[in-house]
């Protein structure tokens, strides 16, 4: 078996001839995905803080890192993770950390909480309303942030709200587009060429200086050169 066939099956991501695609391997590229397995506690002071949130969020009656499955043809399923997931409001909070003072909300948030949306919809046939819960990762040792994220994830059970600024996070309600083209795009080229030749498209990016296996990448070394 080659890396991708041996990463996947270590990270149960092929089992048996199923392909098992996350939903953060269509965020970013697939390879640095694998190659990095938590991608995101390489870039993010964030997992202190998740704790944080998910802790407090079972108090409120959300269920953390609620993982859905849907499966998009024969042998093709796709995987989310969702951060704070409430059954009974079908309210979905995905928390992340930045270092921009500002707590910009990245086109990627957007489109991970549009495509959980439409995943648990797809599901359920029921309405669910994504919010992201932004804190700046500084936050971390301020004593406002656990009663600030208690408010927002509180509130977040309300609907409708609106974006609302705290003093160390942000609760923001996104306006979330429908991905289905995008998933359905994206999960048959990796499905296609992982049946051709074992391997997942490696896709330049911000994130490549992360990527442990940079300096081994075609693509990677293309946009060095240029």
């Amino acid at each position: 078996m080659g890396w991708y066939e041996d990463k996947l099956r270590e990270l149960g991501l092929l089992k048996g001839d199923t392909l098992f695609i996350r939903v953060g391997m269509l965020l970013r590229c697939p390879t640095l995905y694998l190659a990095s397995d938590r991608v995101d506690s390489i870039m993010y002071r964030g997992v202190e803080i998740h704790e944080i949130a998910q802790t407090i969020g079972r108090r409120h009656g959300y269920l953390p890192e609620y993982e859905v499955r849907l499966e998009l043809g024969e042998k093709l399923v796709l995987v989310g993770h969702i951060d704070l997931l409430h059954p009974e409001t079908n309210t979905i909070v995905e928390v992340k950390t930045t270092r921009n003072p500002e707590k910009k909300v990245y086109s990627e948030y957007l489109l991970q909480v549009s495509i959980y949306k439409w995943m648990l919809e797809k599901l359920s046939g029921e309405q669910w309303y994504p919010y992201i819960l932004l804190v700046h990762d500084v936050s971390l040792y301020n004593p406002s942030l656990r009663p600030d994220i208690e408010n927002a994830l509180a509130t977040a059970t309300k609907h409708p709200v609106w974006t609302i600024e705290y003093t160390t996070v942000n609760l923001v309600a996104p306006t979330t587009t429908n991905p289905e083209k995008l998933v359905q795009e994206k999960t048959s080229l990796y499905y296609k060429q992982f049946r051709r030749n074992k391997t997942l498209p490696r896709i330049p990016g911000k994130y490549c200086e992360y990527c442990p296996l940079k300096d081994k990448c075609r693509e990677y070394l293309k946009t060095e050169k240029t």
